[in-house]
């Protein structure tokens, strides 16, 4: 449970200073599983960003050279963990080096950026948890005085207390470090009372599990005889019998956002801004017993569907996955019958960054792995037999105008492939014009105008062999780094610069959307959160610069995936949703990342929703060893098989709003005249009871069929059940309602 809110300066680099590609993260004290989920937050957005990361730890009373040794190497950003004291900020500052403290433990100014947790609400979501149990008499176990967050867990304790009509007893509230012997030493003097605590909160899972051999000590039996709830939810305490019940502070995925906070603000220059992030946590609850366990709640929710209002038409193209050459099992035999399930009508070779070092007739990567049988004539079989279009990126990064040329007229002359969609470059912004550097290109100059020049000597080319091909040019994301920024040896932002040169030249724009979900509910309401106002920004760009060609300019987001749990649930809920909302805002193809993403590294295993999450991109396994068999479904690839029970190419997307953000609604209007529906049940929790009003469609009496993609299911179910104007939707599931016209 996690909120930071901070009114954040950002901060403008001295002229002529350079920094390292690392970042720092800092803590006074690297003790157990609280800093290891912290650095595997932190690594995992040092990664995707192609940066270093250094771990530093100063000790509890660290002294000037130590941290003077952090600004001495200049990196690219730092990340405190705990404290940052007012004259670090000050040094940090002058260097023009970016910070984030992270959890701090002390108040901060209004002027520094942090993430932290919730405390106070976790505290009392504990608290007010016992207390719905029976228990009255709740000791807390609480941390050191002066730490910030053991104070708001204690708060938060004493408010669900008064809240549940109980004395706060000072002799039930003791305090002590935040380790398994002060905790057990504290749980041993509560359990000594005449009248013990029948339940004890803890400030963090340590003491908690010092509790655990206090109870022991003491001849007690948990929770028979005495309730424990901890707070942090480390992987830890999955191995403790009986198992915890804990306060989930998601520290992997608050270590996420703060790096990416750090990181991106290393982009801009003398820019202000007001951050909040909201994390949400939640219990993660020990079974109970039937008696003990609460009943689930049914949400109200109404939905309506207006049949007349057309957003967009189902492109044969829209459902779209991408392909890498360093996927041995790309061209597995299995694939093309699972892509034909998933509704798959488009995808993308060679994959990724891949392509700006990828050779085609040499089938090489510069500075990279090839699989066998993944040259482009085996991809092709695959596709064909798919029943899919491929989208083809020409190396931009070490490539040329004539080995793209050439790769067009092997495909659609010699072979008579008929491939129309053809992209320049990849992500070529991350060829290091705004300081990070994961994309290549061996231009001299890695400007956009640069690349927009580029790009046009390409097209010409490309279209001189087959005149009827499609060009498309890599755009930046709307709203994400580095849009907005002008890179040096430009005038303007990269979007406005490549669309003022080539925007009547091109067929197509390009975006990638990568949304960081701070939490499963960040997550999954990323996709009506954002694309709306990305696609508008992507169509005005468009009208801006295309001149006659505008309608001819199509939206293409060749890469899109979760940035957390991607092998459980809430991907399998976000991916139909990504698709839909995409497509209904004028996207002709949004192509998942990826199919089989490979390279799983098995020591990120977690559990998500009662399920395993192996942080794997693929929509199938890649088959490690941690992970199922190879090719098995994961719930991305069942959420895109729900968009086949909505509608099929040609079938028109039409209006449908919900009355709360937990449940998303599309509709399809069928060409027979027939209207279906999706829910999306974004509570984990609880049930929705969806009441559905249509205006332009008159709905059969007949009870429907429906579909369904439960939480955590391998397959997808169907019955007759409901009605058309009333369904029950399933927490955490995915429901088509099929419904037939009753004219």
């Amino acid at each position: 449970m996690s909120t930071g809110h901070a009114h954040a300066t950002l901060f403008n680099q001295p002229a002529g200073a350079s920094r390292s590609n690392v970042v720092e993260l800092v803590f006074r004290e690297l003790r157990d599983m609280w800093a290891v989920e912290i650095i595997r937050g932190v690594e995992r957005v040092a990664r995707r960003h192609r940066v270093g990361l250094m771990v530093s730890e100063f000790g509890l009373h660290d002294t000037a050279p130590t941290w003077e040794d952090t600004v001495s190497r200049r990196p690219r950003c730092v990340l405190s963990v705990a404290q940052l004291s007012e004259a670090e900020r000050e040094q940090l500052t002058a260097k023009g080096i970016p910070f984030v403290v992270f959890d701090p433990t002390t108040e901060l100014p209004d002027d520094v950026p942090f993430v932290g947790a919730t405390n106070w609400s976790g505290g009392r979501a504990a608290t007010r948890h016992l207390t719905e149990l029976g228990h009255r008499r709740i000791a807390m176990i609480s941390g050191p005085q002066d730490v910030l967050c053991c104070c708001s867990r204690l708060d938060g304790y004493r408010s669900a207390m008064r809240a549940a009509g109980l004395p706060v007893d000072p002799e039930l509230v003791v305090y002590a470090e935040l380790t398994r012997e002060d905790g057990c030493a504290a749980a041993r003097s509560l359990l000594a009372l005449p009248e013990r605590p029948t339940a004890i909160f803890t400030a963090n899972d340590p003491q908690a599990l010092g509790v655990y051999q206090a109870a022991r000590g003491a001849g007690l039996r948990i929770p028979d005889d005495l309730s424990v709830v901890g707070f942090d939810d480390l992987p830890v305490v999955a191995w403790v019998d009986p198992p915890l019940t804990t306060v989930h502070q998601p520290l992997t995925e608050m270590a996420v956002a703060a790096t990416e906070l750090a990181l991106y603000w290393t982009r801009f220059t003398r820019l202000a801004a007001v951050v909040s992030l909201a994390l949400a946590g939640s219990i993660t609850a020990a079974p109970q017993s039937a008696e003990a366990a609460s009943a689930a709640i049914t949400a109200s929710v109404s939905v309506s569907v207006d049949a007349n209002r057309a957003l967009a038409t189902i492109p044969t193209t829209g459902v779209g996955m991408n392909v890498a050459v360093y996927d041995g099992n790309m061209n597995h035999s299995a694939v093309p019958g699972l892509l034909r399930d998933a509704g798959i009508g488009m995808i993308r070779y060679p994959g990724g960054s891949y392509s700006d070092g990828y050779h085609w007739q040499t089938h090489t990567v510069e500075e990279g792995y090839v699989a066998p049988n993944t040259e482009f004539d085996t991809f092709m079989g695959t596709a064909r037999s798919v029943g899919a279009q491929p989208v083809i990126t020409a190396n931009y990064g070490s490539g040329t105008p004539d080995e793209a040329a050439a790769w067009v007229r092997y495909a659609n002359v010699t072979k008579g492939y008929g491939v129309k969609y053809w992209e320049i470059g990849n992500e070529v912004y991350g060829n290091g014009l705004y300081g990070a550097t994961w994309e290549l290109d061996r231009h001299s100059s890695k400007t956009a105008t640069t690349y927009a020049t580029n790009l046009l000597q390409y097209a010409t080319a490309m279209k001189a062999v087959d005149p009827t091909i499609k060009i498309g040019a890599v755009l930046t994301t709307p709203g994400s780094w580095p849009d907005g920024i002008t890179g040096p040896g430009d005038s303007m932002d990269w979007n406005h610069t490549v669309m003022s040169i080539a925007g009547s030249k091109i067929d197509f724009v390009i975006v990638h959307h990568y949304p960081i979900g701070n939490s499963q509910a960040d997550l999954l309401g990323k996709p009506q959160a954002e694309i709306p106002g990305m696609a508008t920004a992507l169509r005005s760009l468009i009208n801006q610069y295309a001149g006659s060609n505008v309608p001819n300019v199509g939206i293409a987001v060749t890469e899109v995936g979760a940035n957390a749990y991607k092998n459980t649930s809430p991907s399998g809920l976000f991916a139909p949703d990504e698709y839909l909302t995409w497509m209904e805002n004028g996207a002709f193809t949004v192509d998942w990342w990826n199919l089989h993403n490979g390279g799983t590294d098995c020591s990120h295993v977690t559990t998500v929703e009662g399920a395993t999450d192996y942080d794997d991109g693929g929509i199938l396994s890649s088959g490690a060893s941690c992970e199922p068999p190879l090719n098995t479904p994961f719930p991305p690839h069942y959420g895109a098989r729900m968009i086949t029970k909505l509608g099929a190419p040609g079938d028109t997307l039409v209006r449908a709003v919900g009355s709360t953000p937990l449940v998303s609604a599309h509709a399809v209007r069928r060409a027979n005249g027939d209207v279906n529906v999706m829910l999306i049940n974004k509570d984990p929790a609880n049930d929705a009871t969806v009441t559905v009003a249509y205006s332009g469609f008159t709905p059969s009496s007949a009870t429907p069929t429906v579909y369904s993609y439960p939480k955590n299911a391998t397959s997808i179910g169907s019955a007759t059940t409901g009605s058309a104007t009333r369904q029950t939707v399933p927490a955490y599931s995915v429901v088509v309602v099929q419904l037939r016209s009753a004219g």
